[in-house]
């Protein structure tokens, strides 16, 4: 039996002007990767203004009219209560990632080609527009020289569809790592490793001390195996709960970071347990092998050894805290995990905008929630302790130096 096509790209025809006239002019045959083209979109409704709706009842079931005032004209729209809702979200902060997710939670199911061709829909009606996600997004006045090198890194991302099946595989063969028996472990080896690596390396005494160079060289050569064995956790307690690993890719997160990922997005269709558990997967790997390198490391003699050991535990420890943590800028595990136990899938997004619109007094501003006062001032707090801590240690460095 053949396997199923793959979901076409995102085409794009580019012209690249080179002088005047069709012999100036070159195009160039841009191809995106959808599913990650798609999930990072940040649709926003235009400035059609709903002026009024109703409910109808129609073979049993509820069908929203909509009435839009338009620059010249006034429409109407029949919407279904899934597409009011997925229209009522798509607001400019959540992407369709977190529209998938908020739909998932208030409806249960989800049809990611039902969010496709709603929003087509509602952008060939105009009533709504599509920003791209990221720090870096795309503006009209943004420098060429920034446009040329996000199209560079761009270009540097890939993807490989139909790989469930090599994970299938790799979990029959490792099922016994997430094994009930073996969570006790696991726990033990990073607790304990923790406990040393706090103790040997405030005081040195677990390596020896070396220059920043040779710290910065070795966690280069580790960093690329610690990446894949994080996001392979993940993709691993995905197959654990019996759903799909869609593909892996390597891409630049932000537009910036580079980083590998697996699309575990089918999760979206497990518990609210299965998806807060494959999203704990990849940091508690890392605490794990950070724990297993640091004991090992501590058993050795002093040597080159157990000082990449070492380095290998500073990799695992400051990923896990990374990605575990939930209030920097980046969307990581832990702020995943925080969305999805608090039913908020934009709550960075929608916690600024609530803030930007009480500052500027916007007459009608958003309702602000205490959730988001917890995570603006949880974030503040933790930007504030960064500066310290990066503060303290470079005095610590400086007074160490011979």
């Amino acid at each position: 039996m053949s396997n199923p096509p793959s979901k076409p790209g995102l085409e794009l025809l580019i012209r690249r002007s080179g002088g005047e006239g069709a012999a100036g002019s070159a195009f160039e045959l841009k191809v995106l990767d959808s599913d990650q083209a798609f999930l990072r979109l940040r649709p926003r409704r235009s400035a059609a203004a709903v002026v009024e709706r109703n409910q109808l009842h129609e073979d049993d079931e509820v069908v929203n009219v909509v009435r839009f005032a338009m620059a010249h004209t006034e429409r109407y729209i029949r919407l279904s209560p899934r597409e009011l809702f997925l229209f009522e979200h798509m607001d400019g902060v959540h992407t369709i990632m977190e529209i998938a997710t908020a739909y998932v939670l208030e409806f249960g199911t989800l049809d990611v080609d039902e969010v496709r061709r709603f929003l087509n829909r509602a952008r060939r009606l105009d009533l709504v527009a599509v920003e791209r996600s990221g720090m870096l997004r795309s503006k009209r006045a943004a420098k060429a020289r920034l446009t040329r090198l996000l199209d560079v890194l761009g270009r540097l991302s890939f993807r490989w569809n139909q790989v469930d099946g090599v994970f299938s595989a790799a979990y029959r063969w490792l099922w016994p790592l997430f094994s009930p028996w073996a969570l006790p472990l696991h726990a033990l080896v990073a607790g304990a490793g923790l406990v040393v690596y706090l103790t040997g390396r405030w005081d040195d005494s677990l390596a020896p001390a070396r220059g920043a160079g040779d710290w910065l060289l070795v966690l280069a050569c580790w960093t690329p195996l610690v990446m894949v064995l994080h996001e392979l956790a993940h993709a691993l307690a995905c197959k654990a709960f019996g759903r799909r690993v869609k593909a892996i890719g390597f891409t630049f997160v932000e537009d910036l970071a580079p980083s590998v990922y697996v699309d575990v997005t089918d999760m979206l269709m497990s518990s609210q347990r299965g998806r807060v558990l494959v999203s704990l997967a990849g940091p508690a790997a890392n605490l794990v092998l950070g724990g297993a390198a640091t004991l090992l490391a501590a058993a050795l003699m002093p040597g080159r050894g157990s000082w990449a050991l070492v380095a290998f535990a500073d990799l695992n420890l400051l990923l896990a805290l990374y990605t575990l943590w939930p209030f920097h800028p980046a969307r990581e595990d832990g702020y995943v995990v925080l969305t999805d136990l608090v039913r908020t899938p934009a709550l960075r997004g929608q916690a600024l905008s609530a803030l930007k619109a009480r500052l500027t007094r916007v007459a009608q501003p958003p309702r602000f929630r205490k959730l988001y006062a917890f995570y603006l001032a949880a974030t503040a707090i933790s930007l504030l302790s960064l500066v310290v801590g990066l503060i303290v240690v470079g005095l610590r460095a400086s007074s160490s130096a011979p």
